[in-house]
């Protein structure tokens, strides 16, 4: 400890320890004139005071898309830049889609609705109810009557769907 000398210079019989080729890449300094990344600090939050988003919500009215113009316009006149104003545009867009898809339900959601509807229960039981009120495990080689009226309206409504997109094209 109280030598002065190198640790390293013990282990390798030149002075100075290991050659440069021997360090791990991470460990050690880096080679001399190698550019050093500087850590950057994110820029704070962008809160946006009532009089910008008034502005901002009544251009998003005109079009949900400004041009680079009318985002500069906006930039200079809310005193942010650029960058920010079309961030706002595309979080915004993107707010408008999900609350447009909010009310229709995922595949998840329609196939449950539609185990419930061809059990003839409220998602509660295993066994498919006849119309008689008796419950009766259908087998595979007997199709219950609620399972045969939905695969016929789901026919029918394939063949118009099928119908009238060859008609539009």
């Amino acid at each position: 400890r109280g030598s002065g000398m190198d640790p390293k210079a013990g282990f390798w019989p030149m002075a100075g320890g290991p050659p440069p080729s021997f360090e791990p890449s991470g460990l050690g300094p880096p080679p001399i004139g190698t550019p050093v990344p500087v850590k950057r600090r994110h820029a704070s939050r962008w809160r946006l005071n009532p009089n910008a988003l008034t502005v901002l919500e009544a251009a998003f009215q005109r079009s949900n898309f400004p041009t680079l113009g009318e985002k500069d316009t906006l930039a200079v006149d809310l005193n942010v830049s650029r960058r920010q104003v079309q961030v706002w545009f595309q979080n915004r867009r993107q707010r408008a889609k999900a609350k447009e898809t909010a009310g229709i339900p995922g595949s998840t959601q329609i196939a449950d609705a539609l185990l419930d509807f061809v059990s003839g229960s409220d998602g509660e039981g295993d066994e498919l109810a006849d119309e008689g009120g008796a419950s009766s495990a259908a087998g595979p080689e007997e199709t219950h009557p609620k399972i045969e009226a939905l695969s016929t309206s789901v026919v029918a409504a394939h063949a118009h769907a099928t119908a009238a997109a060859a008609a539009t094209a």
